[in-house]
């Protein structure tokens, strides 16, 4: 009997696409690392508490399937190239890299546990602390369910979070008299 729900349990994990993360290293030579963390996560720093939400912060598997992680990787990867980091999918590369050169990027398909509407943060495509590059166990976040699930968009939220980890803000619109009009300046 017990062999009978594994195999169902096998064919509908396979139908679902779930698979196996692949193992993807953008610069493996390089000390800092730039993890990808499909696989759930459970964050205990504590850094959460300050703004009301729970400790730990665990969060679900990704819903991306080898082709989709694969994707996003190269985007990733190739936002990062001119520096001297590896992006990657392993969470052993993660680890063995000091503490001080690593980051995680957390990709889970929900924002359950960061936007709450009575919080004001609703529209929030994923979240991070900014300048929390290096400071230990202090993940951050690309919720996919913000981005229709779709690898494109999930790779720059990767980034773009990531960013703020490395003390980046957003670059703002401002009027002719130094006010600012929008978060996001759209360009040209």
């Amino acid at each position: 009997m017990k062999i009978y729900y594994f195999l169902i349990l096998s064919i509908l994990i396979k139908t679902l696409g779930y698979s196996q993360i692949p193992v993807l290293n953008s610069r493996p030579s390089a000390t800092a690392v730039l993890y990808l963390d499909f696989d759930g996560h459970s964050d205990n720093s504590g850094v959460w508490d300050n703004w009301g939400y729970s400790n730990p912060i665990v969060t679900a598997a990704s819903t991306m399937n080898s082709s989709q992680i694969t994707e996003i990787h190269k985007r990733v990867s190739e936002d990062f190239i001119v520096f001297n980091i590896n992006v990657t999918t392993s969470s052993s590369v993660y680890s063995a890299a000091p503490s001080s050169l690593r980051q995680r990027v957390v990709i889970t398909p929900t924002d359950n546990f960061y936007n709450n509407p009575a919080n004001g943060n609703s529209t929030a495509g994923g979240v991070a602390n900014r300048g929390s590059f290096g400071g230990g166990e202090i993940a951050c976040y690309a919720f996919e369910n913000k981005v229709g699930y779709l690898p494109k968009p999930i790779s720059d939220l990767c980034s773009h979070e990531l960013g703020h980890t490395l003390n980046l803000a957003h670059q703002s619109e401002y009027n002719a008299s130094c006010n600012k009009i929008l978060e996001y300046n759209n360009g040209p």
